[in-house]
Protein backbone atom coordinates (compact mmCIF):
# COMPACT_ATOMS: atom_id res chain seq x y z
CA UNK A 1 0.00 0.00 0.00
CA UNK A 2 2.87 2.36 0.76
CA UNK A 3 4.43 1.79 -2.67
CA UNK A 4 1.07 2.56 -4.37
CA UNK A 5 0.82 6.06 -2.87
CA UNK A 6 4.45 6.79 -3.59
CA UNK A 7 4.01 6.02 -7.33
CA UNK A 8 0.76 8.06 -7.59
CA UNK A 9 2.51 11.43 -7.96
CA UNK A 10 -0.28 13.14 -10.09
CA UNK A 11 0.33 15.25 -13.26
CA UNK A 12 3.77 16.50 -14.02
CA UNK A 13 4.45 20.19 -14.62
CA UNK A 14 4.81 19.59 -18.36
CA UNK A 15 1.48 17.78 -18.54
CA UNK A 16 -0.21 20.57 -16.62
CA UNK A 17 1.23 23.23 -18.95
CA UNK A 18 0.18 21.26 -22.05
CA UNK A 19 -3.36 20.86 -20.69
CA UNK A 20 -3.52 24.58 -19.86
CA UNK A 21 -2.39 25.54 -23.36
CA UNK A 22 -4.94 23.20 -24.96
CA UNK A 23 -7.70 24.59 -22.75
CA UNK A 24 -6.72 28.18 -23.66
CA UNK A 25 -6.75 27.34 -27.39
CA UNK A 26 -10.18 25.68 -27.15
CA UNK A 27 -11.54 28.60 -25.10
CA UNK A 28 -10.23 31.17 -27.61
CA UNK A 29 -11.76 29.21 -30.49
CA UNK A 30 -15.07 29.11 -28.66
CA UNK A 31 -15.01 32.86 -28.08
CA UNK A 32 -14.26 33.46 -31.77
CA UNK A 33 -17.10 31.18 -32.84
CA UNK A 34 -19.56 32.88 -30.48
CA UNK A 35 -18.38 36.33 -31.57
CA UNK A 36 -18.75 35.41 -35.23
CA UNK A 37 -22.24 34.05 -34.58
CA UNK A 38 -23.24 37.23 -32.76
CA UNK A 39 -21.84 39.45 -35.51
CA UNK A 40 -23.66 37.39 -38.12
CA UNK A 41 -26.90 37.60 -36.17
CA UNK A 42 -26.58 41.38 -35.84
CA UNK A 43 -25.79 41.65 -39.55
CA UNK A 44 -28.89 39.64 -40.45
CA UNK A 45 -31.00 41.77 -38.11
CA UNK A 46 -29.69 44.96 -39.75
CA UNK A 47 -30.39 43.52 -43.19
CA UNK A 48 -33.91 42.57 -42.12
CA UNK A 49 -34.53 46.08 -40.81
CA UNK A 50 -33.31 47.58 -44.11
CA UNK A 51 -35.60 45.26 -46.09
CA UNK A 52 -38.58 46.22 -43.94
CA UNK A 53 -37.72 49.90 -44.41
CA UNK A 54 -37.44 49.49 -48.19
CA UNK A 55 -40.68 47.52 -48.45
CA UNK A 56 -42.56 50.08 -46.35
CA UNK A 57 -41.18 53.00 -48.37
CA UNK A 58 -42.00 51.30 -51.66
CA UNK A 59 -45.56 50.52 -50.55
CA UNK A 60 -46.29 54.05 -49.30
CA UNK A 61 -44.85 55.79 -52.35
CA UNK A 62 -46.69 53.43 -54.69
CA UNK A 63 -50.00 54.03 -52.89
CA UNK A 64 -49.51 57.81 -52.90
CA UNK A 65 -48.70 58.02 -56.59
CA UNK A 66 -51.44 55.62 -57.62
CA UNK A 67 -53.97 57.87 -55.90
CA UNK A 68 -52.50 61.14 -57.24
CA UNK A 69 -55.05 63.55 -58.73
CA UNK A 70 -54.85 66.89 -60.45
CA UNK A 71 -56.29 69.63 -58.26
CA UNK A 72 -55.29 73.30 -58.12
CA UNK A 73 -53.82 74.16 -54.72
CA UNK A 74 -52.60 77.18 -52.80
CA UNK A 75 -49.17 77.39 -51.25
CA UNK A 76 -48.18 78.81 -47.86
CA UNK A 77 -48.14 82.37 -49.23
CA UNK A 78 -51.62 82.13 -50.71
CA UNK A 79 -50.45 81.84 -54.30
CA UNK A 80 -51.53 79.19 -56.74
CA UNK A 81 -49.39 76.09 -57.11
CA UNK A 82 -49.27 73.26 -59.59
CA UNK A 83 -51.29 70.20 -58.79
CA UNK A 84 -48.29 67.93 -59.36
CA UNK A 85 -44.70 69.12 -59.39
CA UNK A 86 -41.23 68.00 -58.54
CA UNK A 87 -37.64 67.57 -59.58
CA UNK A 88 -34.14 67.86 -58.20
CA UNK A 89 -33.98 71.48 -59.38
CA UNK A 90 -35.92 72.32 -56.21
CA UNK A 91 -32.81 72.29 -54.02
CA UNK A 92 -34.43 74.13 -51.13
CA UNK A 93 -37.93 72.80 -51.47
CA UNK A 94 -39.72 69.48 -51.65
CA UNK A 95 -38.43 66.90 -54.06
CA UNK A 96 -41.98 66.03 -55.07
CA UNK A 97 -45.39 67.36 -54.07
CA UNK A 98 -48.92 66.53 -55.19
CA UNK A 99 -52.48 65.89 -54.04
CA UNK A 100 -53.71 62.36 -53.47
CA UNK A 101 -57.17 60.96 -52.97
CA UNK A 102 -58.38 58.00 -50.98
CA UNK A 103 -57.87 58.88 -47.33
CA UNK A 104 -59.29 55.78 -45.63
CA UNK A 105 -60.51 57.61 -42.52
CA UNK A 106 -62.44 60.09 -44.63
CA UNK A 107 -63.89 57.37 -46.83
CA UNK A 108 -65.02 55.33 -43.82
CA UNK A 109 -66.43 58.10 -41.63
CA UNK A 110 -67.11 60.88 -44.11
CA UNK A 111 -66.16 63.60 -41.63
CA UNK A 112 -63.41 65.20 -43.73
CA UNK A 113 -62.08 65.47 -47.24
CA UNK A 114 -60.48 62.37 -48.74
CA UNK A 115 -57.83 64.59 -50.36
CA UNK A 116 -54.39 65.09 -48.78
CA UNK A 117 -51.33 67.10 -49.72
CA UNK A 118 -48.21 64.94 -49.97
CA UNK A 119 -44.62 66.14 -50.06
CA UNK A 120 -41.39 64.20 -50.30
CA UNK A 121 -38.12 65.81 -49.25
CA UNK A 122 -34.58 64.75 -48.39
CA UNK A 123 -33.26 66.13 -45.11
CA UNK A 124 -30.42 65.00 -42.84
CA UNK A 125 -29.71 61.98 -45.05
CA UNK A 126 -33.30 60.78 -44.90
CA UNK A 127 -36.20 60.61 -47.35
CA UNK A 128 -39.17 62.10 -45.51
CA UNK A 129 -42.84 61.81 -46.39
CA UNK A 130 -44.70 64.94 -45.29
CA UNK A 131 -48.49 64.69 -45.08
CA UNK A 132 -50.99 67.56 -44.78
CA UNK A 133 -54.59 66.71 -43.98
CA UNK A 134 -55.74 69.48 -46.33
CA UNK A 135 -54.70 70.52 -49.80
CA UNK A 136 -54.51 74.31 -49.35
CA UNK A 137 -51.95 75.09 -46.66
CA UNK A 138 -50.77 78.10 -44.70
CA UNK A 139 -47.60 78.65 -42.65
CA UNK A 140 -49.59 77.49 -39.61
CA UNK A 141 -50.84 74.27 -41.20
CA UNK A 142 -49.43 71.28 -39.34
CA UNK A 143 -48.04 68.24 -41.06
CA UNK A 144 -47.01 64.73 -40.10
CA UNK A 145 -43.53 63.56 -41.07
CA UNK A 146 -42.50 59.94 -41.63
CA UNK A 147 -38.93 58.89 -42.35
CA UNK A 148 -39.16 56.44 -45.24
CA UNK A 149 -35.48 55.81 -45.99
CA UNK A 150 -32.41 56.49 -43.86
CA UNK A 151 -28.73 56.88 -44.83
CA UNK A 152 -29.67 58.60 -48.10
CA UNK A 153 -26.73 60.40 -49.67
CA UNK A 154 -28.53 61.59 -52.82
CA UNK A 155 -31.92 61.16 -54.41
CA UNK A 156 -32.93 62.13 -57.95
CA UNK A 157 -36.37 61.93 -59.49
CA UNK A 158 -37.46 62.00 -63.10
CA UNK A 159 -40.77 61.72 -64.91
CA UNK A 160 -41.99 59.94 -68.02
CA UNK A 161 -44.85 60.71 -70.38
CA UNK A 162 -45.34 59.57 -73.97
CA UNK A 163 -41.98 57.84 -73.89
CA UNK A 164 -40.10 61.01 -72.94
CA UNK A 165 -38.17 61.30 -69.66
CA UNK A 166 -37.75 64.72 -68.03
CA UNK A 167 -35.97 65.79 -64.83
CA UNK A 168 -38.68 68.14 -63.63
CA UNK A 169 -42.45 68.44 -63.68
CA UNK A 170 -44.55 71.51 -63.11
CA UNK A 171 -42.40 74.20 -64.70
CA UNK A 172 -41.03 73.23 -68.09
CA UNK A 173 -43.75 70.57 -68.36
CA UNK A 174 -47.40 71.26 -67.69
CA UNK A 175 -48.04 70.73 -63.99
CA UNK A 176 -51.78 70.53 -64.64
CA UNK A 177 -51.32 66.98 -65.88
CA UNK A 178 -49.85 63.82 -64.41
CA UNK A 179 -46.78 62.00 -65.66
CA UNK A 180 -47.19 58.34 -66.51
CA UNK A 181 -44.19 57.17 -64.46
CA UNK A 182 -42.02 58.54 -61.65
CA UNK A 183 -38.54 57.15 -61.06
CA UNK A 184 -36.60 57.50 -57.80
CA UNK A 185 -32.83 57.00 -58.03
CA UNK A 186 -31.40 56.66 -54.53
CA UNK A 187 -27.72 56.66 -53.55
CA UNK A 188 -27.02 55.53 -49.98
CA UNK A 189 -24.15 56.62 -47.76
CA UNK A 190 -22.62 53.12 -47.95
CA UNK A 191 -22.14 53.53 -51.71
CA UNK A 192 -25.06 51.33 -52.78
CA UNK A 193 -27.81 52.59 -55.05
CA UNK A 194 -31.42 51.72 -55.73
CA UNK A 195 -33.87 52.58 -58.51
CA UNK A 196 -37.60 52.56 -57.83
CA UNK A 197 -40.23 53.15 -60.52
CA UNK A 198 -43.92 53.85 -59.96
CA UNK A 199 -46.98 54.36 -62.13
CA UNK A 200 -49.03 57.47 -61.46
CA UNK A 201 -52.75 58.05 -61.11
CA UNK A 202 -55.05 56.46 -63.63
CA UNK A 203 -52.02 54.96 -65.39
CA UNK A 204 -51.69 52.60 -62.42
Amino acid sequence: MKDFFQNDSGFSLVETLVATVIFAIVSAAGVMILSGYQDGRLGLAAADERMVELDTARSLIRADLQMAVIRPVRDELGGGAKGFEGGTFQTEGPLLQFVRNGDMGALMYGNRSALKRIRYRVENNALIREVYAQTDITPETSSRDIVLLSDVDKLDVRFETDGLWVDEWGSAVNGDSLPRLVEFRVEFTNGRDLTLMFQVGAAA
